[in-house]
């Protein structure tokens, strides 16, 4: 199968649905469905008809992470450099979808583990449908985290759960990861697969809503940045600085140079001198 028969992409009505499209393989990451998805997510970022994303596995899965089965296959070992380009290139996509200034909703199904759950965490919301099971499991196969879970999940949690979920790599049941607020909420199983736009109704309908009110509000949060409206006092007009003053060309010439002016009164003494 190529990267686009992977990877499915469908826009309608401004939402871009990306469907991981090996449900034989339980959605398990290969490196033509890593690259698909780093291509959709880049179409998302870049297509002016995209207004929100909702990212979900084919099958009844969501994505139980990387392929293992074919990492183990009979291929000659590649350097460590190969390697390192390899995650880092199949890494982007948590990186744009966390950096999108368009919402983005996870829709997990059955199972999200190991690298599938850390393209989870990069989104801004994740619904979970109450059997699916979650679990970092990348301690089970004998690697470190990667594709940022291990950054998502110190944000969201702390190091110290973060770091227990990693070592100890427990399988999470729906419920109990919404009560660490991993997930946003939990919907019954038929529900979360259901084609509603009504919000509470399943995952495309909360896209609807997020695609309606979150944009902006988003920009704002990625920037980390609160616009706030002030109405501004009489001394907060005279204490406003002015580029074109004297005083202020003298500041900032004092700042390029790291040296601070200070203001000294003269004694009787300083004064004969």
């Amino acid at each position: 199968m190529s990267a686009t028969e992977m990877v499915l992409q469908n826009l309608e009505s401004g939402l871009l649905t990306i469907t991981m499209n090996r449900p034989d393989r339980r959605n398990a990451l290969n490196p033509e469905m890593t690259k698909g998805l780093v291509d959709a997510a880049r179409r998302a970022v870049e297509d002016h008809e995209v207004r929100a994303v909702l990212l979900k596995g084919a099958g009844g899965t969501f994505c139980v992470g990387g392929d293992v089965k074919s990492m183990a296959e009979g291929r000659a070992p590649l350097p460590f450099e190969a390697k390192m380009t390899n995650l880092r290139r199949g890494m982007e996509v948590s990186r744009i979808l966390h950096q999108m200034q368009k919402p983005v909703v996870a829709q997990l199904d059955g199972a999200a583990a190991g690298a599938g759950l850390s393209i989870a965490l990069s989104c801004d919301l994740r619904v979970a449908s109450e059997s699916c099971k979650i679990t970092t499991a990348f301690a089970k196969v004998g690697l470190s985290g990667d594709y940022g879970g291990t950054y998502f999940l110190t944000q969201m949690l702390g190091s110290a759960k973060a770091r227990e979920l990693y070592l100890l790599s427990p399988v999470l049941t729906a419920t109990e990861a919404l009560a660490l607020h991993m997930v946003t909420k939990v919907v019954p199983d038929p529900f979360a697969r259901r084609r509603d736009r009504r919000p509470q109704g399943s995952c495309e309908g909360l896209c609807r809503e997020a695609q309606a009110q979150l944009p902006g509000a988003l920009a704002c949060f990625r920037a980390k940045w609160i616009p706030v409206r002030v109405k501004k006092t009489r001394q907060d007009r005279r204490l406003e600085p002015r580029s074109d003053s004297i005083g202020t060309e003298k500041a900032l010439a004092c700042f390029r140079a790291k040296w601070i002016p200070v203001r000294v009164k003269k004694t009787r003494q300083d004064k004969g001198v």
